[in-house]
């Protein structure tokens, strides 16, 4: 008695949370999928996803009306409104105007404005063409 009053009681459960599922891909602009780019429900931050390798994600909504942000580091954030949609498609375009503003240093990355050593580039083509036997030497 017990396992079906548990099976009865499941079924119901399963498709009540089938129906508040959204699931979806997200692209850039020239149609590649990003993968680890973050999904979260607008206006509350415990609940979010992040897209597997094909950029794909999938997520519990309290209500068809809800909306969603997707973002991506170096790319717009985007809101997509959910509609009562089941499956979204979400299109991120790149964040030019940051380019500049971010330094990867050897170790690390830091914001250019934070920056208080010089920066360097060295063109590894050039150095190669030297005969060094040490990397100091190329140094």
């Amino acid at each position: 008695m017990k396992k079906l009053f548990l099976i009865l009681f499941s079924i119901p459960c399963l498709l009540f949370a089938q129906d508040k599922m959204l699931s979806g891909v997200v692209y850039d602009n020239d149609g590649n999928p990003l993968p680890g780019a973050t999904v979260q429900i607008k206006g509350i931050d415990q609940v979010g996803a992040i897209t597997n390798f094909d950029g794909e994600f999938s997520i519990l909504i309290d209500s068809p009306d809800q909306s969603i942000v997707v973002s991506y580091i170096g790319f717009i954030s985007e809101t997509v409104d959910v509609n009562g949609q089941k499956n979204v498609t979400v299109t991120l375009s790149q964040d030019v105007s940051e380019l500049e503003e971010v330094v990867v240093i050897g170790y690390g990355t830091v914001l250019k404005k934070d920056l208080t050593g010089s920066v360097a580039s060295v063109e590894v083509s050039d150095e190669i063409a030297r005969q060094s036997s040490t990397v100091d030497q190329l140094l």
